[in-house]
């Protein structure tokens, strides 16, 4: 069989065609209610647009022939049903026979409709799709390589004369023909349920008609011969024949691999060509889909096939158009979890539909390769003479986490993209940025403004920037003015450091950038979610006239040498470190660096929350513990402080303290005091103090040493179970 278009009865009427095989190596047949009733609408609306007389346009013409002709011609580009494509592959040693590639799910439903409206029709009906659908009384549809489904297939069509009007699937089980092992057998399984399912949408939708058994008569039924018609010459798929039995194989595991069942983006495609004004346009968009298919099969990442990331990706573009013209009301987090409005865990299929435009997927389709090009990511690193990227790259974890915010996403979608507030996440906000922004670039030479964008985009995604209109009001700025202009910079480090990097020469300029996204990239620094959106400016002052080049490299490198990177997580579980910005804050006006909680009948002291401490935040409140800290290293070179108890007890004298005047208002002196006496062992249990724990529980009494505070206590992170040790019992440091 030659390439090319075709409807029903022209594919399956065609002299070369004996029978289409579905091959061993295809998946079983697994199409449920949901996938059969969304494609059979399809067909239906189509075939209900058909009959409306005001859809068929006719011309003024006296020859009844010209006229009848054009008649044929405007149905059959108009008015057909199209459903896609569908791939096979011949083999000279079984002529007549052609293996099926992509299609079967498809191809099985029509097949099953034919038999149906044959089982519940006429005489006259059934030797119509006898003569088209059947060869010699066998399917030319054929599981012929599964032998308990090619013996099933051929049992079922035998039946269809011998069970007329009693077709369903209770009477196909009662059959002699039919072994209790079919129960088992996936295809066979689905052909089975599928039954009722095809039979009941065609009655609802009159296309079978049924007055039912009453005492004087038989039940009896009749088909819409109309739509019989109708769907065997205005059914119609575009065949692709690879001709090349090995070619077949290989094109048959390179395309089989995007999908366990028809997905989405498969029904969304046969919907959105359909609408298509022509044939054309119908076949020019159909071979973009495929191309687009193959775009996302490159990208899939871990997923063994494209299906996932497919789906996810006009999922974000339908919730992406929503953004802008709001067509649909937005899905509220009880919508989207708990089948309100689409599938659990997911967006209904006519809401997306509504919000795809097909023109607009190739323009973003076309954005991302641009954007991610290697070729162009290459131009803009040879930039930076390699200043930057051999500790990390951070244009490729910016691809990354692209692709795995579609990729990612379990079976059913988990991103709602019709939300808005709490239901958006960083992600999807990113990959909406990234996606607008790259359909409106104008000049993709341009690779300075191209990247450095994407780092805006990247840095704020990582802030937990969640904001919709951002996207809406500073993209279309950004275009025009670049992206480090004032009108587009939300925080006041974006502005202070876009301002900085402008002052610097050309050379200058992109070597302190190298050493900014190095500093910014550490992952103490990265997420700015919780420390007031600072990557870099709790390390640097970009106000200060005398930040050079050489100091701002000392900063990086020092912030590197305190927190080095052990597999790519930072090196936090420092005691040395914990003890030496104990010591720091003794000469600090604001003491506290720790986040605080006080439930009620203890105080918690937390010192794990590295992100707010390197940025001096506790409880919302600013210190200068870190940055003290972090001058201090700078100047004298020296990490670790080691101060003996004399020198903390003469900095109590100094503030006017002592061991009998301390209390919680004042307990950094007296966390020094253990630190200074008993090293690094404050800390065995955890990075957790607790002390008036047992206040009102057992009165114990004051700690050993401070007689207005109640034993201090280390923890375990959760402050429950495990060994909590008193300060108070531990032996004296060796140090």
């Amino acid at each position: 069989m030659k390439t090319g278009k075709y409807t029903l009865r022209e594919f399956f009427s065609d002299t070369d065609l004996n029978t289409i095989i579905i091959p061993e190596i295809q998946r079983d047949y697994v199409w449920g209610e949901v996938q059969i009733k969304r494609f059979l609408k399809s067909v239906v609306d189509d075939y209900l647009k058909f009959r409306k007389p005001e859809n068929l346009k006719t011309i003024e013409c006296d020859d009844q022939d010209v006229k009848t002709e054009f008649e044929k011609y405007y149905k059959k580009t108009y008015l057909s049903s199209n459903i896609g494509f569908i791939y096979a592959y011949s083999d000279s040693d079984y002529p007549g026979y052609y293996f099926l590639i992509d299609g079967q799910q498809r191809l099985t439903t029509i097949f099953l409709t034919m038999v149906i409206l044959a089982a519940n029709g006429n005489s006259t009906n059934l030797e119509k799709i006898k003569r088209i659908f059947l060869n010699r009384d066998k399917p030319k549809l054929d599981y012929r390589v599964r032998e308990a489904s090619h013996l099933f297939l051929s049992n079922l069509v035998k039946s269809i004369e011998d069970k007329k009007n009693e077709f369903s699937s209770n009477k196909i089980k009662e059959q002699s023909w039919y072994l209790k092992d079919y129960d088992n057998d996936t295809t066979i399984r689905s052909i089975v349920n599928n039954i009722d399912t095809i039979t009941k949408f065609l009655e609802d939708n009159q296309i079978i008609k049924r007055e039912e058994r009453t005492e004087e008569k038989e039940s009896v039924s009749w088909v819409d011969e109309e739509f019989l018609e109708y769907a065997q010459n205005y059914l119609e798929f575009w065949y692709f024949d690879t001709n090349i039995s090995e070619q077949g194989e290989e094109l048959y595991i390179y395309m089989n691999a995007r999908g366990e069942t028809m997905q989405d983006n498969e029904n969304l495609k046969a919907d959105l060509i359909g609408k298509q004004k022509n044939a054309v346009e119908k076949e020019k968009f159909g071979k973009k889909w495929e191309e687009w298919q193959d775009f996302f099969w490159k990208n899939r990442g871990n997923n063994p096939n494209a299906d996932k990331g497919f789906n996810e990706f006009l999922n974000c573009l339908a919730g992406l158009t929503n953004r802008y013209e709001k067509k649909i009301d937005v899905y509220t987090t009880q919508d989207f979890n708990e089948d309100y409005r689409g599938k659990r865990k997911g967006i209904a299929y006519d809401d997306i539909l509504q919000c795809i435009y097909i023109e607009e997927i190739g323009k973003y389709v076309a954005g991302i390769e641009k954007l991610f090009s290697k070729e162009r990511i290459d131009n803009f690193k040879k930039k930076y003479d390699c200043y930057c990227w051999e500790d990390f790259d951070w244009i490729d974890d910016a691809k990354k986490c692209f692709w795995n915010t579609l990729n990612g996403s379990s079976e059913g979608q988990s991103n709602n993209w019709f939300g808005e507030g709490d239901n958006i996440n960083k992600n999807m906000n990113y990959v909406w940025a990234v996606l607008k922004y790259s359909t409106l670039v104008k000049d993709w030479d341009n690779v300075d403004d191209i990247y450095r964008t994407l780092r805006l985009f990247y840095i704020r995604m990582n802030n937990n920037n969640r904001r919709i209109q951002e996207i809406q009001r500073s993209i279309p700025q950004i275009i025009d003015k670049g992206p480090w202009n004032e009108d587009i910079l939300l925080t006041e480090e974006e502005k202070n450091k876009y301002k900085f990097l402008k002052t610097k020469g050309s050379d200058d300029l992109r070597k302190c950038e190298a050493i900014l996204w190095k500093i910014e990239n550490h992952p103490l620094n990265l997420d700015g979610s919780e420390g007031q959106n600072k990557n870099c400016s709790h390390l640097v002052d970009f106000k200060d006239a005398s930040m050079s080049l050489e100091k701002l490299q000392k900063k990086c490198d020092t912030f590197y040498d305190i927190f080095p990177k052990e597999n790519g997580k930072e090196a936090w579980n420092n005691k040395a470190f914990l003890n030496s910005l104990l010591f720091t804050s003794l000469n600090c006006d604001d003491k506290k660096f720790w986040s605080l909680n006080y439930p009620g009948y203890y105080y918690q002291l937390q010192f794990n929350d590295n992100s707010k401490i390197i940025r001096g935040i506790s409880n919302q409140e600013e210190n200068k513990v870190f940055e003290t800290y972090f001058e201090n290293v700078i100047k004298n070179n020296e990490k670790v402080y080691t101060l003996k108890t004399e020198d903390v007890e003469n900095a109590m004298l100094r503030d006017g303290l002592d061991f009998n005047t301390i209390d919680h208002d004042n307990i950094i002196y007296a966390l020094c005091w253990y630190a200074a006496s008993k090293g690094e062992s404050i800390w065995n249990q955890g990075f957790f103090m607790a002390f008036n724990r047992r206040w009102f529980i057992d009165n114990e009494g004051p700690d050993n040493n401070f007689t207005k505070l109640y034993h201090i206590e280390n923890f375990k992170g959760n402050f429950r179970g495990g060994n909590p040790q008193k300060l108070s019992d531990l032996n004296p440091s060796q140090l």
